[in-house]
């Protein structure tokens, strides 16, 4: 068997990309092999047929987003950590496409399995992550003790993922401030 002459996480990085531009439907197996540079057989070879690799992708880019959640939400007083987390993602929506996994959500999270369970995973992480700090804020002094952190870590969430949908119709600067700004302001 040959080795793999390409980079898979590059590769995986592509055509996550290309399917958050494009939507799986609107991805054809063609548009990959372009995007990606590899032959038909090199991509089945490696990836398995489109699905699999669609897949892979979101799994991958699952990864590198939770990292970099937890690397904009670790250290520094929770409160803090929670607003600048929305600050940045508010600035990386305007001029951004959605992200793939509320994507593939939204495409064919009803009707795959395992495209709903990969989404669900992520709001639900991410909603727990958001309720710990907030429990943390509350034990710093900075968010009110009669907040329910389950209930405003979910909605934090909601506020992440409704932003990266909103990226798809290109929202300004303002729209994208004031959402971040009545997220911040549920906290205290």
């Amino acid at each position: 068997m040959r080795s793999e002459t390409f980079d898979r996480a590059d590769v995986l990085d592509r055509a996550g990309a290309l399917f958050a531009e494009k939507g799986y439907e609107g991805t054809s197996v063609q548009d990959l092999v372009d995007r990606l540079g590899l032959s038909r057989s090199s991509l089945y070879n490696s990836f398995g047929d489109k699905h699999a690799l669609y897949l892979q992708a979101i799994d991958r880019y699952r990864a590198r987003g939770q990292k970099h959640t937890v690397s904009l939400l670790d250290g520094g007083p929770a409160l803090a950590s929670i607003e600048g987390y929305l600050r940045t993602v508010g600035a990386e929506t305007v001029g951004c496409t959605t992200c793939l996994v509320t994507s593939a959500a939204m495409e064919q999270g009803l009707l795959n399995d395992g495209i709903e369970q990969r989404a669900r995973e992520s709001l639900t992480g991410m909603a727990e992550l958001f309720a710990g700090l907030i429990r943390r804020a509350q034990g710093e002094g900075d968010v009110p003790v009669g907040k329910d952190p389950v209930r405003l870590g979910r909605a934090l969430a909601n506020t992440v993922c409704g932003l990266r949908v909103f990226a798809s119709v290109r929202p300004s600067q303002e729209e994208v401030e004031d959402i971040v700004e009545a997220a911040i302001d549920s906290l205290r």
